[in-house]
C-alpha cells in the first residue's frame, strides 16, 4: 500500500495527462489509508460517489438540452429581424415611390406657383416703395403744413426725422427712390437753414457779435434790460432749432478736408449754430490772411486763435514758399509752437483733433524742420564754444548753488536740447519724435568731439584751468542725459523705439531685451562714450599727478 501510495503520489504530480487509476489509488489512500477499520466506510463512500456522479450526469445533461434552445431562440430571432427589415424595405420602396410620382404631379403646380410668388414678392416690393414715397411725402406736406402756420421748431423736427429716413436707406439698391429722399431733404434744409440763419444772425448783431475786443469794451446794444432778456431767449430757441438741422447738414455738406499728406485725424463735425457764429470771424480771417491784402505777410504770422482749421488751410498754403527761407521758416515754425502752446494750455484744446502739428509732420515741411533746426543748433554751439565765458561757470561765487562747477557752454548747450524736447514733444506721432531723438543725438555727440579737440588741446596742463572745465561738462552732460533717461516722455520714445527695432531687426535680440527691460536707456550709447571720455581725462590728471609727486620725490631724495 506504502508502495502505491508513493506511487500515486508521484503519478498525481503529472499535470500534463489525466490518469484515472493513480487519482482512484489516491483518493482510496485519502479516505482510507491503513487503517482496515475504515473499510466500514466503503460503503457511505460509495453511495456518497454515486449520488455525485448522478449530479454532474443531471448537469451534463441539462447543459446539452439548454444550449441547443438558446441558440434556436437567438436563430428565430434574427429571423424575425430579418422578416421586419423586409418589411421596412418593402415600405420605404413604396413611400419613395409615392413621393416620386407626387413630386412629378406636383412640378406643374411648383412652377405655376413659384410665378405667383415671384409676382406677390414684386408687389410687395413696389408698395414698400410706395409706403417709402407715401412717408416722404407726407413729412414734406408736414413740413409744409408747418411753415405755413409758423412753426418752425415742429418742421424742423419733421425734417430730422426725413434726415434719419435718409440715413435708412442708404444700403438700399433703389438709386430713385434715394435720390428723391436727398433731393427732398435737401429742399426742405435749404428753406429751413436760410430761414432760421436769417433769424439767428439777427440775433447776434443785436448781440454785437463777434466779441473781437475786451470785454469790457463791449456795449450791449439795446436800450432796455427787459429787450435783453428777449433776445438771449430768441438766441436759445434758435440755437436750438439749429441744432435740429445738424443730421439733415451733415447728409448734405462734405467738410473741406486738406491733402492727405498732412495725415490729420478726423474730427467731429461743427455743429450748425456754431458755424454759423464763426461766419464773421471766417470772413475776417480771410480776408486779413489770405490774397494780397496788406496784412498778409509771410514775415509776419501772427494767427487769430479762433479758428484751427482756417490756420491748417492757410499754413498748408504758405508753407510751400517758406522752405527755402530759413529765416521766415524758423520764424513760422516759432509762431506755430507758440500758438500750439496757447491752444492746449489756455483753451483746452484736444490733442486727439487736427493741429498745426500735423502740417509741420508733412515729409517735405518736417525734413526742412530737421535741416534748419540742424542748421541753428550748430551755429549756437559754434557760438557758446567760442565766447569768452564759455569754460566760466555762471554760480562760480556760490559754492552751494554750483557743486559740480559746470561751464558756462555745457550748461547752455544741455538748455539747448531741453528747448529742442520741448518744439517736438507734440509731435503727433512717434515716428517724427523719434526723428528729432536721433538729431538730439548727433548734437550731443558733436558736441562731445568739439570738447575732446579742445581737450587735446589742453592736455599739457591737465591740471589747468581749463582742462578741469571740460571734464565738469563731460560729467555734467553725462549726469544730465541719465537723469533724463528715466523721464516719462524719453521712457515713451524708448518703447516707440523698441517697437520699431523690432519690426525691422536693425539690432541683437540682446539689445532688445536691455530696451525692454529698461536695462539700457535712449541714451545710452552717448552716455557711454561720454564716460569713456571722462575716463580718459582722469586718467591723464592722474598720471600727471602721479608724475609730479615722483618727481618731486626723486628731488627730496636727493637733497637727502
Amino acid at each position: 500500500m506504502a508502495a502505491r501510495s508513493v506511487t500515486g503520489r508521484e503519478g498525481s504530480g503529472d499535470t500534463d495527462r489525466c490518469d484515472i487509476p493513480y487519482y482512484v489509488s489516491e483518493f482510496v489512500e485519502r479516505e482510507v489509508g491503513n487503517d482496515y477499520d475504515s473499510l466500514k466506510k466503503l460503503d457511505s463512500l460509495i453511495e456518497k460517489l454515486s449520488e455525485s456522479k448522478k449530479q454532474l450526469e443531471e448537469q451534463v445533461l441539462t447543459v446539452s438540452s439548454e444550449v441547443p434552445k438558446r441558440i434556436q431562440n437567438a436563430l428565430k430571432n434574427a429571423e424575425d429581424s430579418k422578416k421586419s427589415l423586409n418589411g421596412l424595405l418593402e415600405e420605404e420602396t413604396l413611400l419613395s415611390e409615392s413621393i416620386s410620382s407626387h413630386l412629378e404631379k406636383a412640378e406643374p403646380w411648383m412652377e405655376d406657383l413659384g410665378v405667383l410668388i415671384s409676382q406677390v414678392e414684386e408687389i410687395e416690393r413696389h408698395l414698400s416703395y410706395l409706403k417709402w414715397i407715401s412717408r416722404i411725402e407726407e413729412l414734406s406736406d408736414n413740413i409744409q403744413q408747418y411753415l405755413m402756420t409758423n412753426n418752425v421748431p415742429e418742421a424742423a423736427s419733421t425734417l430730422a426725422s426725413m434726415a434719419e429716413l435718409d440715413i435708412k436707406l442708404q444700403e438700399s439698391s433703389c438709386s430713385h427712390l434715394l435720390s428723391f429722399v436727398r433731393s427732398t431733404v435737401k429742399f426742405w434744409h435749404k428753406i429751413l437753414k436760410d430761414k432760421l440763419s436769417s433769424d439767428f444772425e439777427e440775433v447776434l448783431t443785436q448781440l454785437r457779435w463777434p466779441f473781437v475786443g475786451p470785454p469790457q469794451s463791449q456795449a450791449f446794444g439795446l436800450a432796455a434790460p427787459a429787450n435783453a432778456s428777449d433776445v438771449y431767449n430768441n438766441l436759445e430757441m434758435l440755437f436750438c432749432q439749429l441744432l435740429k438741422l445738424q443730421t439733415s447738414d451733415e447728409l448734405l455738406t462734405k467738410p473741406k478736408q486738406l491733402p492727405e499728406k498732412y495725415a490729420l485725424p478726423p474730427s467731429p463735425p461743427v455743429i450748425l449754430p456754431i458755424q454759423i457764429m464763426l461766419n464773421p470771424l471766417q470772413k475776417r480771417f480771410r480776408y486779413h490772411f489770405t490774397g494780397n491784402k496788406p496784412t498778409n505777410v509771410l514775415s509776419k504770422l501772427e494767427f487769430s486763435r479762433a479758428l484751427v482749421m482756417l490756420i491748417l488751410e492757410k499754413l498748408a498754403a504758405d508753407i510751400p514758399f517758406l522752405l527755402y527761407d530759413d529765416t521766415l521758416f524758423c520764424h513760422l515754425v516759432d509762431e506755430v509752437l507758440l500758438f500750439e502752446r496757447e491752444l492746449y494750455s489756455v483753451h483746452g484744446y484736444l490733442s486727439s483733433l487736427p493741429s498745426c502739428m500735423h502740417i509741420l509732420s508733412e515729409e517735405s515741411c518736417f525734413q526742412r524742420w530737421l535741416t534748419v533746426e540742424k542748421k541753428f543748433a550748430l551755429q549756437k554751439m559754434d557760438s557758446m564754444l567760442s565766447s569768452e565765458a564759455a569754460w566760466v561757470s555762471q554760480y562760480k561765487d556760490i559754492s552751494d548753488v554750483d557743486e559740480m562747477k559746470v561751464p558756462d557752454c555745457a550748461e547752455t548747450f544741455m538748455t539747448l536740447l531741453l528747448v529742442i524736447t520741448d518744439r517736438y514733444k507734440n509731435l503727433p506721432t512717434a515716428s517724427r519724435k523719434l526723428q528729432f531723438l536721433g538729431l538730439q543725438k548727433e548734437l550731443v555727440d558733436d558736441f562731445r568731439i568739439r570738447l575732446t579737440q579742445v581737450m587735446k588741446e589742453e592736455s599739457r596742463d591737465s591740471l589747468g584751468f581749463r582742462y578741469c572745465a571740460i571734464l565738469n561738462a563731460v560729467n555734467y552732460i553725462a549726469t544730465v542725459l541719465a537723469d533724463w533717461a528715466d523721464n516719462v516722455f524719453f521712457l515713451q520714445l524708448q518703447q516707440a523705439e523698441l517697437e520699431v527695432c523690432a519690426e525691422s531687426d536693425a539690432v541683437s535680440q540682446l539689445q532688445l531685451g536691455q530696451l525692454a527691460s529698461m536695462e539700457s536707456s535712449v541714451f545710452d550709447e552717448m552716455i557711454n562714450l561720454l564716460e569713456r571720455l571722462k575716463h580718459d581725462m582722469l586718467s591723464r590728471q592722474v598720471y600727471h599727478v602721479f608724475k609730479e609727486v615722483t618727481d618731486a620725490a626723486k628731488l627730496y631724495k636727493k637733497e637727502r
